[in-house]
């Protein structure tokens, strides 16, 4: 059996074509062999192979799967296509967020810092100079 290349290469350009001209392509599978498996366009009548049609599905499935970042504390969802890149509009508002565990611990701050305003500063020289003219246990027992 002779093989005719230029006859297989005119078949190709030929397919390749067909497949380009096409508005929509709507693929059904022409044979069931599992690896080797081809698929027909019904408007063209173009034919490609198993991996060329998982590539040509697969980009549905991305566009229309559109990702969103999400916040693990509160749910709140920003588009990828955001006009601030995603990372650093998902890093501003976790400096907001109010379900984020840095809220509780900024919150227990400053109720600290409110009392210690309100108690005066401990370390200050005035409570220094207090404590050590207060008498200790030994000059109280005497």
């Amino acid at each position: 059996m002779k093989i005719d290349v230029k006859q297989i290469w005119e078949n190709v350009k030929a397919n390749s074509l067909l497949l380009q001209g096409c508005k929509m392509h709507e693929f059904e599978a022409v044979d069931n062999a599992p690896f080797l498996q081809k698929y027909k366009c019904k408007n063209c009548g173009g034919i490609i192979n198993n991996s060329d049609y998982l590539w040509f599905t697969r980009g549905f499935e991305m566009a229309s799967n559109k990702r969103v970042l999400t916040c693990v504390y509160c749910g709140v969802e920003y588009p990828q296509d955001t006009p601030s890149h995603g990372a650093e509009i998902l890093t501003e508002h976790i400096k907001v967020c109010e379900k984020h565990p840095m809220r509780e611990a900024e919150a227990k701050i400053a109720k600290l810092e409110k009392i210690n305003q309100e108690l005066g500063d401990l370390s200050h020289p005035s409570y220094q100079s207090h404590k050590s003219d207060s008498p200790t246990k030994q000059e109280a027992k005497q």
